[in-house]
């Protein structure tokens, strides 16, 4: 959720301890392999169901190994063809194993959007558990991520809700999680502070399909042409002042729960209810008053950011019911959408580091990424383009780091934030994601060492000539280890 520098999921009155904002550790001993066994006559139900467990998954895999586009670790290496079938089984058993220890529902999967997810979790899955020492950490890490994805079809998220563990709210939504709570009276406070008229009359604007309305470039952009084809969402124009209080107004940055934050940006913002599907945008008066000025000056920037909004309540990049994934890709649809109203720049860093790691010539990361607008489709080709660029590993990280900004409002440490400075030309994403991987498991770092230093001089060459050509900078060590292995003279056997 967004609002050009402030996100919703800031609490309202129902700021949780910080004890409860720790994942949840999942011992490795609690994580074992599926043992089949011969089904009893009286089985023949729980066989036939065990049968089915993953199948939409499996298929998915054997077809995109069937495509040739599944690529190794190293920025797109294809996978030897001599592998393929090894591979294949490799990742079905860790899904399998993913799906057990979880408890996911099958109907997951009739999605190809968490399935592209789920392999490039279930790829990460099977490295560790191949690796001479498995790491308890990356165990950790990768189920968080699958109780992130997985969300309300995962019976251990429920169960583990129903038992009041802490955290749980975060990845089950109900009436009473956390979550849920905390969005649900930000909506309330604002509703308490509603501006009626102006309410009406934002309202009735919104509701304009004309020409030059308000909202007819953001509309024309993600493909709607009539209110039928809007997704339901609601409007409320807040009576809200930022320096000096007046008549018993509400402070906006106390409505945003930051009554100690210096200079905040005020712009809208959206909630969206997962449990009544519907999205509140709302919006400080501040902000619809210069939307409707007559000076284009200062209404376009105001429209932009109302525009931004809107469009998060008609499209999402989003995985999972907690909304904590792929939250950049959603930002920079909604930027998209709104003509570039309110730009996050953080997202854009990551955006731009994508691009840059592209060879000369191919694909750009914003082109593709802007055909999800009006595609449900595309958001699925998106995700297999990621993977097909970046490497199964890569997308993994890429799907699972959230934006400083987001990390604050949402609380879940399980999953790495990325503190991005938008002022930097070329951000070394990977290098960064990689720092904050070490903080949850400090053996990453070593483990992809011994990884560089089994590469070929030529792979070592790739690697090096890909960090070039993107302008990134490797940690010295790294670098040094691949320069090393780049210059090793080849014998017979290779």
């Amino acid at each position: 959720m967004s609002e050009g520098g402030i996100t919703a999921e800031n609490p309202i009155g129902i700021q949780p301890a910080e004890d409860s904002l720790q994942p949840e550790i999942v011992p490795a001993q609690q994580i074992e392999p599926i043992q089949a066994q011969a089904p009893k006559p009286e089985e023949d139900e729980a066989t036939h169901e065990a049968a089915e467990r993953g199948k939409a998954f499996s298929e998915y895999a054997d077809k995109r190994l069937a495509d040739g586009v599944i690529k190794a670790s190293d920025f797109g290496r294809e996978l030897p063809p001599e592998r393929s079938a090894e591979y294949a089984l490799e990742i079905k058993k860790a899904a399998l194993q993913i799906i057990d220890k979880l408890g996911i529902d099958e109907s997951l999967f009739n999605d190809d959007r968490y399935n592209e997810a789920f392999l490039a979790l279930a790829d990460s899955w099977a490295a560790n558990e191949a690796s001479p020492a498995p790491s308890d950490a990356e165990r950790t890490f990768l189920l968080q991520f699958g109780r992130l994805l997985a969300g309300n079809k995962s019976s251990f998220n429920q169960e583990a809700f129903a038992r009041g563990e802490e955290d749980a709210g975060e990845y089950f939504i109900d009436a009473s999680s956390s979550k849920y709570q905390r969005d649900k009276a930000y909506v309330d406070k604002a509703e308490a502070y509603m501006q009626v008229e102006k309410t009406a009359d934002l309202e009735a604007r919104i509701k304009d399909f004309g020409e030059g309305s308000l909202l007819e470039g953001v509309r024309l952009r993600l493909g709607i042409t009539s209110a039928d084809q809007e997704k339901p969402f609601k409007v409320i124009v807040v009576d809200s002042f930022v320096d000096n209080p007046k008549d018993g107004r509400i402070k906006w940055d106390a409505l945003m729960g930051q009554e100690d934050v210096e200079g905040i940006d005020v712009g809208a913002f959206i909630c969206n209810d997962p449990i009544n599907n519907i999205s509140t945008l709302v919006v400080p008066q501040n902000v619809y008053d210069a939307a409707i000025d007559n000076d284009v000056s200062i209404s376009r920037t105001s429209n932009g950011t109302i525009s931004h909004e809107y469009a998060h309540t008609q499209r999402s990049m989003d995985l999972g019911i907690t909304d904590a994934l792929g939250a950049y890709f959603n930002e920079r649809i909604a930027e998209q959408a709104s003509g570039g109203g309110a730009p996050h720049g953080d997202t854009a860093v990551i955006i731009n580091t994508m691009n840059k790691l592209l060879p000369s010539g191919g694909l750009n990361v914003n082109d593709e990424l802007r055909k999800c607008l009006t595609s449900e489709s595309s958001r699925v080709d998106f995700l297999q383009l990621v993977s097909d660029n970046f490497g199964l590993p890569s997308t993994l990280l890429l799907l699972g780091v959230q934006p400083h900004l987001y990390r604050d409002e949402y609380g879940i440490t399980a999953i790495p934030d990325v503190r991005l400075d938008p002022t930097v030309r070329s951000s070394d994403l990977l290098a960064r994601v990689m720092e904050e991987r070490v903080k949850i498991d400090p053996d990453a770092v070593s483990r992809y060492k011994a990884e560089l230093s089994n590469l070929s001089p030529g792979n070592a060459d790739i690697q090096l000539m890909l960090h070039t050509y993107g302008k990134i900078t490797l940690p010295e060590e790294l670098e040094a280890l691949l320069i090393e292995r780049s210059q090793v003279v080849p014998s017979d056997d290779e």
